[in-house]
């Protein structure tokens, strides 16, 4: 891990060798950005391929975020340049509440989102049209997240991560009768999705303090939906290792495990190969934004 900065550690650089800087415009660019990182990567439109991607760890305070992001920029070889042909970027930050269609009210929306999540006033509010279930994701970002990537990138299009993560995870496993559970580890929560065939059944976060902690949650949610642990898939995303605790831990109450692979449809240069499939699936989820 290279330290790059006082708010910021790199984290990967990795760039295949065609990558030509200096002309943007035919690349779509995918960010993500939440508490405690930030990643980018770049594809090639026309033939649907991953070929760089950047990642750091953000260790700034909130005050100092805006110049963590700024840090970050300075010393990227991808986002120092701005007229990319597209430009997509989720937000991470878990401020978000889906609402069904039929109970979406706009003039009401904010106030949805403050009754399960703390929203500070100066917070961008912003709505995400879920397509494969007839719902809204509700949101909340930091200004200084949204003034950043808009001054930048003018033209970039703004979600939640959860809407990607939700909207591919319906698409791949659009055709399965059976239950499929994607945890989404972070450094101090989980995100778990549950799907069955076009249907979510459940998508929650949950904060954790220790191995055991999350496998709790997982087993909650098993024992709320109804789901065997004995048969249901569970298949974990983000940065965890086959020896990380709470993977072992879980091993022991879950029969069927194993890690994500990388989101479908794209291709990825052999750069790649360097990280598990399972990392920055928030990042590379991000793609079917851009269908």
């Amino acid at each position: 891990m290279l330290e790059t900065g006082n708010k910021i550690q790199n984290i990967h650089t990795l760039i295949d060798e065609s990558y030509q800087s200096d002309r943007p415009e035919v690349y779509d660019l995918f960010i993500y950005a939440c508490e405690n990182e930030l990643s980018c990567a770049v594809a090639i439109r026309n033939s649907k391929q991953f070929i760089a991607m950047e990642s750091w760890k953000i260790i700034a305070s909130n005050l100092d975020y805006e110049d963590a992001l700024l840090e970050a920029r300075t010393q990227s070889v991808i986002l120092k340049t701005s007229n990319f042909r597209r430009v997509i970027c989720c937000s991470g930050f878990r401020n978000s509440t889906l609402i069904p269609n039929p109970l979406y009210d706009p003039s009401s929306s904010e106030d949805q989102l403050k009754f399960s999540h703390k929203v500070n006033f100066d917070d961008e509010i912003m709505t995400d049209e879920l397509r494969q279930v007839e719902a809204k994701n509700v949101y909340s970002l930091p200004t200084s997240l949204y003034s950043s990537i808009t001054h930048w990138f003018p033209n970039a299009e703004i979600h939640h991560s959860s809407t990607s993560l939700i909207e591919y995870l319906l698409s791949v496993n659009r055709n399965s009768k059976e239950e499929k559970m994607t945890i989404n580890t972070h450094n101090q929560f989980i995100e778990i999705v549950v799907t069955r065939g076009k249907e979510i059944l459940l998508y929650n976060s949950y904060d954790f303090e220790s191995p055991e902690e999350m496998v709790y949650y997982i087993l909650f949610v098993c024992e709320q939906l109804h789901l065997n642990p004995e048969i249901v898939d569970v298949s974990f995303c983000g940065e965890i290792e086959a020896s990380d605790a709470a993977y072992v831990l879980t091993n022991k109450y879950i029969r069927n495990t194993q890690f994500a692979e990388r989101p479908e449809h794209y291709a990825y240069s052999s750069v790649f190969n360097s990280i598990p499939t399972h990392y920055h699936f928030n990042l590379f989820s991000q793609l079917v934004c851009a269908s």
